[in-house]
């Protein structure tokens, strides 16, 4: 029992080290090496608990976006699990919002993305939003949005409208019109009626902002409840 309790504790140590240290440097320039020497244990001691860096940010992200979508949905109408289309998106770009004007988290999960790419898989798409945003008027921002344009054949049809895209810019709005369009542009043929819905949808969801900052500096607590 004592050394159950004793290991709790040293993962609820590098969790917190962890949280903190993510938050006050950001994702990329956080090492194993510094959560450990933060924490003042043995690099072999982290390993026992968690594989690698990936494997610990994956766990604190999973406790973060449980909660952050319980706060997003506090008043039962814009959620995740809502049986309607439109409050479904409104708490997705809400969420999104969130992230992007945020700027301690979005370089969080931003460089996250682009340290370990397999995180995007680990239910973490709208991270790949994040690094998508943050990098815009960057060679590789560019090359992100031609390509995503290109592809759905988008880029004549929005060029004018979104021309600041290309630079550092556009506001998280304008990226979210963006963004969503064509995220939809791919399935239906009505571009006209998408972006009228994704503007309306971003106007909404603006509204309907979510404090994430406080939420990922309580991931210790969520990811290790009081008993």
């Amino acid at each position: 029992m004592a050394n159950k309790k004793k290991g709790m504790e040293t993962r609820k140590l590098i969790v917190r080290t962890a949280t903190r240290l993510f938050y006050e440097r950001g994702f990329a320039d956080v090492t194993v090496k510094d959560i450990c020497d933060e924490a003042d244990i043995p690099k072999s001691l982290y390993y026992y608990y968690y594989k690698d860096k990936m494997e610990l940010a994956t766990l604190m992200w999973r406790a973060f976006l449980v909660e952050a979508y319980k706060a997003a949905s506090e008043d039962g109408k814009y959620s995740a699990q809502s049986e309607d289309e439109m409050d479904r998106s409104v708490f997705y770009i809400a969420y999104s919002l969130s992230l992007f004007k945020d700027e301690q988290l979005l370089r969080i999960f931003s460089e996250a993305v682009y340290e370990m790419p397999a995180f995007w898989f680990a239910g973490n798409g709208i991270s790949f939003g994040a690094s998508a945003y943050q990098s815009r008027g960057t060679k590789l921002g560019r090359k992100e949005f031609e390509l995503m344009s290109s592809y759905l054949g988008t880029l004549p049809l929005m060029e004018k409208r979104f021309v600041d895209i290309k630079d550092r810019t556009a506001s998280p709005e304008e990226f979210m019109i963006y963004y969503e369009f064509l995220s939809h542009a791919y399935f239906e043929t009505d571009r006209d009626a998408i972006l009228k819905r994704v503007t309306e949808q971003v106007n909404i969801a603006s509204e309907n902002l979510i404090d994430l900052s406080a939420i990922f500096l309580r991931i210790p607590e969520l990811m290790f409840p009081e008993e």
